[in-house]
């Protein structure tokens, strides 16, 4: 669910640079957001589940301007799961009104909260998302205990399309390379402790699943592909 925001007629800023009749517009505005998700305790919580902050920045655009996003994981303590996870942002955005041709970006704040437990689907928790208690479903063999990690420090749903989607397999049926950008949005591990940490953590359960009963040779190569790709961005 999209964070709340406040009335746009009272707080947009708009910030007019020129706009000449002939050649465009060219143009900025900025207003504040407000993101809350619900305390993670909420969720049904055993001693092996652990609670990750997530903390969005996306930035969408023209195609010749696609922008691009980054996530930072901090690992939630036993008290800070009670209490709700808040994030207080400036959506911020510019624009170019051409007679041909339009540009422009938009960049937008906000906060999760991932809930991880080995042998399940990772629960994610939206701001501002209403509902009941989520029930923890069983994550059955390898290559679904891969998916749920996956899940933790995915960043593929705000992947830019021109990214997800490269030219050269456009066209071709297969759809975009999933894998290949998976963690195209996460911050390098200089972004602070806690994502360092969270970081290795999630590299340590990419290695957890190698040894799970069953793995195929495919999932067994690529989850060794993914550990060692999150502790090369850990490093930086």
């Amino acid at each position: 669910m999209r964070p709340r925001q406040f009335p746009r007629p009272l707080l947009l800023v708009l910030f007019a640079f020129a706009c000449p009749s002939l050649t465009g517009c060219l143009g900025g505005y900025v207003y504040p957001t407000l993101s809350v998700v619900p305390p993670a305790a909420s969720a049904p919580v055993t001693e092996d589940v652990r609670a990750f902050r997530v903390d969005v920045q996306t930035t969408d655009g023209s195609l010749e301007f696609p922008g691009g996003h980054r996530y930072e994981l901090a690992e939630l303590s036993s008290l800070e799961r009670h209490l709700p996870q808040v994030k207080v942002g400036l959506d911020r955005g510019w624009f170019l009104f051409c007679v041909a041709l339009n540009y422009g970006q938009h960049t937008h704040s906000t906060v999760k909260v991932r809930l991880y437990r080995p042998g399940y689907e990772t629960l994610e928790l939206e701001s501002w998302e209403v509902g009941g208690r989520p029930d923890w479903k069983s994550a059955e063999g390898a290559a679904a205990q891969e998916a749920a990690v996956d899940a933790l420090v995915t960043t593929w749903a705000t992947t830019p399309l021109n990214l997800s989607m490269p030219p050269e397999e456009a066209g071709d049926g297969k759809g975009p390379r999933k894998d290949a950008y998976l963690f195209s949005g996460l911050a390098p591990g200089s972004a602070g402790r806690a994502h360092w940490e969270a970081l290795l953590f999630a590299a340590g359960e990419y290695d957890r699943v190698r040894g799970v009963p069953g793995a195929t040779a495919d999932v067994t190569e690529r989850v060794a592909k993914k550990a060692a790709k999150l502790r090369e961005l850990a490093e930086h």
